[in-house]
C-alpha cells in the first residue's frame, strides 16, 4: 500500500528473510566471517544462535551467496521436536531419497549413496537445520552420525544448525562432548546497537529506491530502538506499521507523536512484545534525524551519530523483558505523548551538554574494558584471516587492496606514450620519403635472407 505513496519499488520491511536486505552490522559482519571460515572447512557442524528475529536465516542466505561460484547442494529442514527417526526421515525427504515405509537401514544407505553420487560429480552437500533448539539430544546425535559419512577421507555432509540461545546450553552439556567436538565454527548474534539502528533502517529503505521520503526524526528513531531492543525483525514490524500509518495520514515525516502512537497500538496487539510500560523520556534524546542526505550508500551515517544514548542495561536487569529498556517513567496512554514530546525537546540541549561534560569520566571508567574487548575481537578476526590466507579459494577474507595510480603518474605515462608515437612516426616518414634509405634497407634484407 504505502510503497506507491512513497515511490518505493517494494516493501522495505518484510518479515521474510531476504539476503538482498542484509545489513552488515558489527555483530553480523563478524558472524558472517566465522561462518565463511566454517563452511570453507567442508566438514563438521556450523552453529548459529541468537534470539528469535535476530537475523540467523538472513545471515545464512547471505553466506551461500558468497559461495555462489562453488557447486553446493543445499538442503534444509525445520525441526519441531522431531524424534530421531523423524529427523532422519526429514533429512531423507529434503534430499529426495525418502519413500513411505522405508526402513531406517535402507534410508541410511540411500542417504549415503546420494551423498557419494554428489561428491563424484564434484558437488558437496550442506544441510541447514532451522529451529535446532527444539531437537532432542538423541535427534542431534542422529545428525552427528550422518556427519560420519566419508569418501576418500573427505566428509560428504556438512550441517549448519540455526537455533535460539538454549541450543548453546544443550551442546555444552557433558553428555554432548562428542557432538561439540564436531563443531568447527559457531557464532552468537546479538541485537544491533542504538548507533546502527538508523543505518539499518536507511539501508533497507535504500534497497527499494528511497530518496528521503518519508524522513524519520531523531525522537522517532529512538522510539523504534527502545521498542525493538535492536532486534531486526521487531524493527521491521515497527517501521512497516509506521510507514503504513504515515501514508494513511499523508505524512512525509515520521515523528515522535506517530512513533509513540504506533508503539502503543503494537503493545496492545502483541501482549507485551512491544511493551510501553518502561519508556523513559530520556530515551527520546538519543538519535539525530534520518533523511536521505544523512545516509550515503557507504553506510557512514553510523559514524556521524555521536550522541547515541546507551538504552541497553546489564543482562541481569533485562531478563524480565529483554525487548524493552529500564526506565523510571511509564507511558500509560496516548494522552501522555504530547507531554513527553515537549519534555524531550526542552531537555535536548541540556542533555547534549551533560553528555559532553561526562564523556571524559565515562571514557576513564570504561575505556580500558572497551579497549580490551576491541583487542580481543581484533585478535580473533586476525586469527581467522591468518587461518584462511593459505588457501586462495576462500572468498572475501582478507580483501586485497587495489593499487591506486596517482594523477601525476598518469600524466607522465601519457607523455611517454605520446613521445614514443612521435618518434615512430618520424622514423616511418624518413624511411618512406628517402629512396636512398629504401634502397639500402632492401639490400640489407636481401643479404640477410638470400642463401
Amino acid at each position: 500500500m504505502y510503497e506507491s505513496f512513497y515511490g518505493l519499488t517494494s516493501k522495505p520491511f518484510s518479515l521474510v528473510p531476504d539476503a538482498r536486505f542484509f545489513y552488515a552490522s558489527t555483530v553480523h559482519k563478524r558472524g558472517l566471517a566465522y561462518l565463511r571460515y566454517g563452511l570453507h572447512q567442508k566438514q563438521g557442524f556450523v552453529v548459529v544462535t541468537g534470539q528469535a528475529g535476530i537475523g540467523k536465516s538472513t545471515l545464512v542466505q547471505t553466506l551461500f551467496t558468497s559461495f555462489s561460484g562453488e557447486s553446493l547442494v543445499v538442503a534444509s529442514i525445520t525441526s519441531s521436536n522431531l524424534s530421531p527417526e523423524e529427523t532422519l526421515q526429514s533429512v531423507g525427504y529434503s534430499l529426495g531419497v525418502y519413500r513411505e515405509g522405508i526402513s531406517k537401514a535402507s534410508l541410511l544407505i540411500s542417504i549415503e549413496n546420494y551423498l557419494k553420487a554428489r561428491a563424484k560429480q564434484g558437488k558437496r552437500v550442506v544441510l541447514v537445520v532451522d529451529e535446532a533448539h527444539y531437537l532432542p539430544k538423541k535427534s542431534l546425535e542422529e545428525l552427528r552420525m550422518l556427519s560420519n559419512f566419508q569418501l576418500d577421507n573427505q566428509s560428504l555432509l556438512q550441517i549448519i544448525l540455526l537455533g535460539q540461545t538454549s541450543l548453546n546450553e544443550v551442546l555444552s552439556g557433558a553428555d554432548m562432548e562428542q557432538f561439540s567436538q564436531r563443531v568447527i565454527a559457531s557464532c552468537h548474534l546479538k541485537p544491533i546497537n542504538a548507533e546502527e539502528t538508523p543505518a539499518y533502517i536507511g539501508h533497507r529503505l535504500k534497497c527499494v529506491g528511497w530518496h528521503g521520503d518519508p524522513s524519520f526524526t531523531g525522537e522517532a528513531l529512538a522510539i523504534i530502538y527502545a521498542a525493538s531492543g535492536g532486534v531486526p525483525r521487531l524493527i521491521n514490524s515497527i517501521c512497516d506499521r509506521l510507514m503504513l500509518s504515515a501514508s494513511t495520514n499523508e505524512q512525509h515525516t515520521i515523528d515522535l507523536t506517530l512513533a509513540l502512537s504506533v508503539w502503543q497500538e503494537l503493545s496492545e496487539e502483541t501482549a507485551g512484545i512491544f511493551n510501553m510500560a518502561n519508556l523513559n523520556s530520556q530515551d527520546l534524546l538519543s538519535l539525530p534525524d534520518l533523511q536521505e542526505y544523512d545516509f550515503p550508500d557507504d553506510g557512514s551515517i553510523a559514524k556521524k551519530i555521536n550522541a547515541a544514548v546507551n538504552l541497553q542495561t546489564e543482562a541481569g536487569s533485562r531478563q524480565h523483558n529483554p525487548r524493552t529498556v529500564q526506565a523510571n517513567e511509564s507511558v500509560d496512554s496516548a494522552s501522555s505523548v504530547g507531554a513527553m514530546a515537549a519534555e524531550a525537546k526542552a531537555g535536548r540541549q541540556f542533555a547534549e551538554q551533560a553528555r559532553a561534560e561526562s564523556q571524559v569520566v565515562a571514557e576513564m571508567e570504561s575505556g580500558q574494558v572497551s579497549e580490551n574487548a576491541q583487542t580481543s575481537e581484533k585478535q580473533i578476526i586476525s586469527e581467522l584471516e591468518q587461518a584462511v590466507a593459505a588457501n586462495d579459494s576462500f572468498p572475501d577474507l582478507p580483501e586485497k587492496t587495489a593499487t591506486k595510480t596517482t594523477p601525476k603518474l598518469k600524466v607522465m605515462l601519457l607523455l611517454v606514450i605520446l613521445f614514443l608515437v612521435l618518434v615512430v612516426t618520424i622514423l616511418l616518414f624518413i624511411i618512406f620519403s628517402d629512396t636512398g634509405i629504401q634502397t639500402n634497407l632492401a639490400g640489407m634484407l636481401k643479404s640477410i635472407f638470400s642463401p
